[in-house]
């Protein structure tokens, strides 16, 4: 079971790593298209097929329906994580802010948190 746990956290790892990755590629298109939009010339009509392109690669929809899909995965990979792991709790502090903490209660093994 150990093996199959490993493989479990590695793809909770990638998939975590993805989505992340996803919502900075979601942030940094819409300022590109923001740039496109207040530019003060016609560069990007005058040469409309490369804008075009990376907009059908980076289209907002698409990218919130490829976060739904992934976030749903994860969902179901996080409910496999947690019913085969051997969870061990710790318990710590996390900041707010400066003038206030809250403790949170984590596996050190799956990264769930306690409610």
């Amino acid at each position: 079971m150990e093996q199959e746990r490993a493989v479990l956290h590695s793809m909770n790892l990638v998939t975590s790593l993805f989505l992340s990755d996803l919502e900075d590629i979601k942030a940094k298109s819409k300022k590109i298209d923001d740039m496109v939009r207040n530019l003060d010339n016609t560069y990007f009509i005058e040469n409309s097929e490369l804008y075009e392109m990376y907009k059908d690669l980076f289209e907002q929809t698409g990218l919130e329906d490829l976060t739904t899909i992934i976030r749903t995965f994860k969902a179901k990979l996080d409910e496999h994580i947690k019913c085969r792991c051997e969870h061990q709790w710790i318990t710590d502090l996390i900041d707010i802010d400066p003038d206030t903490s809250r403790e949170i209660i984590y596996c050190k093994f799956c990264n769930i948190y306690k409610k």
